[in-house]
């Protein structure tokens, strides 16, 4: 009987002609126009959800160039602020409201070569000892709604993340320069009291093989393991040069397999001639001795015609180090110390001067580029690495062509001027402080740099160990150089990167920050790096926190390699 009645009502309602169907149409539109609002709101929050995951993997490739190896952000999240979605970027989107961009810098452990490792803090970033390999971009914002807000739904919440880390090399021919000075013989206490030169030597190996930081640059090309630098698929070309100059009979010893007791022999600075310099790095010879400033031999092992290597990298390694490579020799690798060591026959007193070598290191990568760029097809760009504390300070008994009748034809010059003036670089009066010259050091060494930076060459200045006061700039009478300036560091108004006007500026921190390379925009760092003691002294890196030898050359390595999207679970 009850259901007889209800199947009554539901025939008699549809068949009703009585126009009271009001209410049921008004309950469908609500319904419609729900499902419709519905639709359109949550369509244009996928759509906002789109393109913030796009601006969001935008800005972690962006920023990983940015990662430096150290426990802080360092500039990641400016960087990466340049491509988020958020208002006054470069992917900012209208219509679209809050947007909170968080940017973390972890270390991922699938990334590193153990697998395991890495420590991380509550907030995403790689703790020390880890160091961090990876740019994380969260990015969180509200989308207003339009139909749902009839349902007192105002807006929908949209997130989106992306991870970078680095891939294989940029095209890059790079030449490392270390100082080979008595000085860099002494332990450092700001590396486990090991000798400068070695701890320089371990930031190398942290540079190319990455260690178990999971970083440093393979130098193939995507899909090849191995690449011979004669070979169309090596993509980053390294040659190691040292100073003071050591015989090129001896300088074996410092890639040979006699390095762990043999030193190679120091010979006096030979002068490179500077304009034009040269395509092609060739030792000199004064009286009968030939003197070389590059370590890497050529035509050696897996050396190409102009001694740049790219056979040091090896993944299946610990310290993805090619142990056999003449290059990793030289440096070291994981439980084996570099060949590569402070020469005989010097004395530690007015010992240093490398605006030569860097105009050696140049000539060398004035004859590798054309090389490089015709067997990959690609456009190569050049860079020096300059490591040394900037104290330029070598009398004129320290360059044998000052006394010598020969002068080398073509590859470089004599000794021009003993020189009187006071003016520094930016004076007029004479050579003084000009390249080749045997006066103010330092200054020369600016305008090495200067001169190199004009071809194009990035140059890289890792202030190891850097004064606050010296360059020797005062010349006692018996030709060679007395007391140091009585300007240090502390006593320079202003910031860093200032320009050097008068000679009682030139110290050698400054020295090393005038000769590295600006970064390409203002959001970019200077490619100026300060170690630890370098800081203690009153030299100071204001763009990297970075402050050991390892974590900088980590730093470095960042720059030379091409950022790829990982999958952000990784851990």
């Amino acid at each position: 009987m009850r259901t007889t009645n209800v199947s009554s009502f539901f025939r008699n309602t549809l068949s009703d002609q009585g126009g009271q169907v009001l209410p049921w149409v008004t309950l469908m539109m609500v319904s419609l126009i729900g499902m419709a609002g519905l639709t359109i709101d949550v369509g244009q929050a996928y759509v906002m959800k789109a393109k913030l995951q796009s601006s969001s993997s935008a800005a972690a490739i962006a920023s990983a160039q940015n990662v430096y190896n150290t426990g802080a952000n360092d500039s990641a999240p400016a960087v990466a602020g340049l491509y988020t979605s958020d208002s006054g970027s470069l992917n900012a989107i209208s219509g679209m409201g809050t947007i909170t961009p968080n940017v973390t810098t972890p270390c991922l452990n699938a990334l590193t070569s153990t697998g395991s490792g890495c420590t991380n803090n509550a907030a995403g970033n790689a703790v020390s000892p880890s160091l961090p390999n990876a740019v994380r971009v969260t990015q969180t914002a509200t989308v207003p709604t339009t139909f749902m807000r009839f349902f007192g739904i105002n807006s929908l919440t949209v997130k989106s993340t992306a991870t970078a880390a680095f891939g294989t090399a940029k095209p890059w021919n790079v030449v490392i320069i270390v100082d080979g000075t008595p000085s860099m013989g002494n332990n450092d206490s700001y590396c486990g009291n090991i000798t400068a030169e070695q701890c320089a030597l371990n930031g190398i190996q942290t540079l190319l093989g990455g260690g178990d930081s999971g970083g440093g640059i393979p130098p193939c090309k995507d899909g090849f393991t191995t690449c011979p630098s004669k070979g169309a698929n090596a993509l980053f070309r390294v040659a190691l040069f040292t100073f003071p100059n050591v015989t090129s009979a001896t300088v074996g010893n410092d890639y040979g397999a006699n390095c762990s007791s043999t030193k190679p022999t120091e010979v006096g600075y030979s002068l490179v001639q500077n304009k034009p310099i040269p395509t092609g790095y060739k030792p000199l010879t004064y009286a009968g001795t030939e003197a070389t400033y590059q370590v890497t031999p050529s035509k050696q092992g897996g050396g190409d015609d102009n001694g740049f290597y790219s056979d040091y990298y090896d993944a299946s390694t610990s310290d993805h180090l090619n142990h056999s490579s003449l290059l990793v020799t030289a440096i070291g690798y994981a439980g084996h110390n570099g060949c590569l060591k402070p020469p005989t026959g010097f004395s530690n007193t007015n010992q240093t001067y490398f605006a030569s070598a860097i105009y050696a290191a140049q000539a060398a990568l004035n004859a590798e580029k054309p090389i490089a760029d015709a067997l990959t097809g690609l456009d190569s760009s050049n860079a020096i690495i300059f490591v040394s504390d900037g104290q330029a300070n070598s009398a004129y008994i320290r360059f044998p062509q000052a006394t010598s009748t020969a002068t080398p034809a073509g590859y470089g010059y004599s000794v021009t001027s003993a020189g009187s003036s006071t003016k520094n670089l930016t004076g007029t009066a004479g050579t003084f402080g000009k390249y080749p010259d045997y006066n103010n050091d330092c200054q020369q060494s600016i305008q090495a740099a200067q001169d190199v930076k004009a071809l194009g060459t990035r140059f890289y200045a890792v202030a190891y160990g850097s004064e606050a006061g010296g360059c020797l700039t005062t010349k006692a009478a018996n030709g060679d150089y007395g007391t140091d300036s009585a300007t240090t560091l502390a006593s320079i108004s202003g910031t860093l990167n200032v320009s050097i006007t008068s000679p009682t500026q030139i110290v050698p921190c400054l020295v090393m920050e005038n000769m590295a390379s600006p970064g390409a925009t203002s959001k970019d760092p200077w490619y100026f790096y300060t170690d630890g003691s370098s800081s203690a002294n009153g030299c100071k890196d204001t763009s990297h926190t970075s402050t050991n030898i390892d974590s900088i050359f980590g730093a470095i390595s960042a720059t030379f390699v091409k950022p790829r999207l990982v999958p952000n679970n990784l851990t």
